[in-house]
């Protein structure tokens, strides 16, 4: 019976090294992967108690890094920020209007597809003029095709 016993703690031990190494690969395949992606455009509408404005934003990805720009009033407004996870922060310029660029930060949906958080307008210096924002990506994603793999080895052709 002891070594029934045994023989079940390692059958145990070794599921449980296959389940975190099989996790451990998922993982690095997803960080391969880049996370959540925002390359795109979106709808953004900040808002209010008394307004709303929407904007057309688009971003550019390359891995955390963020470019851009928004359209508002058939004005270009440049933007750059960062993706971290799913927290994003940016910032979108409008010369000669403000001294300080309008910053967002939010979290993103783990699909990609939609976001929300808050603008501040004047870098903390005047919180009653903060105004919530959500966004929803009005383009559709272009899916990575899959690796092809080869029956011999099993693995992906290059």
């Amino acid at each position: 019976m002891h070594g029934r016993n045994a023989g079940a703690k390692i059958g145990t031990a070794l599921a449980g090294a296959l389940l975190l190494a099989t996790g451990g690969e998922a993982e690095a395949q997803a960080g391969e992967r880049g996370g959540v992606s925002v390359a795109g455009t979106w709808e953004l509408t900040m808002h209010n108690e008394d307004r709303s404005f929407t904007w057309n934003v688009t971003f550019e990805q390359d891995g955390e890094i963020l470019s851009g720009f928004a359209e508002s009033g058939g004005r270009i407004l440049p933007l750059d920020g960062r993706l971290s996870g799913s927290t994003i922060t940016f910032d979108v310029t409008i010369e000669g209007t403000h001294d300080d660029p309008l910053r967002f930060t939010g979290d993103v949906d783990v699909d990609g597809g939609s976001a929300a958080g808050i603008m501040d307008p004047a870098a903390g210096a005047y919180p009653e003029a903060l105004m919530s924002w959500v966004a929803e990506r009005t383009d559709p994603r272009i899916e990575a095709p899959p690796a092809r793999r080869t029956r011999a080895a099993g693995r992906p052709s290059i």
